[in-house]
């Protein structure tokens, strides 16, 4: 009886160590299986990783400027191309119980990195925009989102953030849309003035033109009804109507150096035409107070309206004068802006 109770004993025993050790061999089976897909997951991870990293080593020699802002764009395209197969990549991973939440930031955080990249693009490839200010805020706000993203992800296994260099282009783009939207808004404003001044200058114009008048040829007439009184009143009306356009002008100012010319030629068109209705009626009355029944002699009467008539010339020419430099300086300051 003693014999069998120990034969059982023993061959519990032996049952029970072989079932100890089988779930100790599959304990550590499992457990190296575990921590091999573990290891080979954090693998995976740190090159993906350092291939961010390494992208994010902007190495820009010259300093970003409105004169070579091309040169820039290409690497930032091709940057926001080599993100974007990362992030498909990472997205294609298995997630590990462990680092669901560290995969998920870190996609997360290479999504906004691209939008680092594509907010610079557009900064680049817009620098007259009129909403770069918005640009550079939303530009800075993807920045602090991307380390945001980035710091929660780095631990002992895993380490990413924005190197000084993509910080340091990043801020630099910043202060490059800030000046532009300054640039651009100072430019905008000048433009507008510009434009007004000119819409002034045509009205002055446009009325001047209606206004100005050769009596010269009505002398013609005058004559032979002896009526020169006719010709002074028609001067002096004449010279009404030309008393706004020259009170519009008074009115006028060059909104910056570069008008001076314009508005300095008008204003020389404006005297020489007032200086000619003086003359022409002075001539005018003289002619009137020389008549008698005997004709004037031919050359007496060239002598009166020499004056006058050279006058009138000088008129048409400052007006010549005057519609190139308007022409040049639209072309120059308004069409071309």
């Amino acid at each position: 009886m003693k014999i069998k109770h120990k034969k059982l004993f023993w061959t519990l025993s032996i049952i029970t160590m072989i079932i100890l050790l089988s779930v100790l061999v599959f304990y550590i089976a499992f457990n190296y299986n575990i921590k091999q897909s573990y290891g080979d997951y954090e693998d995976t991870i740190n090159t993906e990783i350092d291939k961010i990293n390494q992208i994010n080593q902007l190495n820009f020699e010259d300093e970003l400027t409105n004169e070579n802002v091309d040169t820039f764009i290409p690497v930032i395209d091709e940057n926001i191309s080599s993100l974007k197969e990362i992030k498909n990549t990472l997205s294609s991973y298995a997630n590990i119980s462990e680092y669901t939440e560290m995969q998920k930031n870190l996609i997360s955080g290479v999504n906004k990195n691209i939008l680092i990249y594509k907010q610079i693009s557009l900064i680049l490839n817009n620098p007259d925009g009129i909403n770069l200010d918005k640009s550079a805020e939303d530009l800075m706000g993807y920045k602090d989102s991307t380390i945001e993203s980035y710091l929660s992800v780095s631990n002992l296994n895993f380490e990413i953030s924005l190197p000084d260099k993509m910080l340091t282009f990043t801020d630099q783009t910043y202060d490059f849309a800030i000046n532009n939207f300054r640039l651009n808004k100072d430019n905008q404003i000048k433009l507008d003035q510009n434009i007004a001044f000119v819409n002034s200058i045509n009205e002055i114009i446009k009325n001047f033109l209606n206004t100005k008048k050769d009596f010269y040829t009505t002398v013609y007439y005058a004559r032979t009804s002896k009526d020169f009184d006719g010709v002074v009143s028609k001067i002096n009306e004449n010279s009404k109507e030309f008393v706004s356009i020259k009170t519009n002008f008074e009115k006028l100012s060059p909104p910056s150096s570069e008008a001076s010319d314009c508005y300095n030629k008008l204003d020389s068109l404006i005297d020489s035409y007032s200086s000619y209705l003086q003359s022409i009626k002075f001539a005018v009355q003289t002619e009137e107070s020389m008549t008698t029944d005997e004709p004037i002699e031919s050359d007496d009467l060239d002598d009166i309206y020499m004056s006058s008539n050279d006058k009138f010339e000088l008129v048409s020419k400052n007006y010549s004068l005057f519609t190139t430099s308007l022409e040049n300086y639209k072309s120059k300051y308004i069409e071309n802006k």
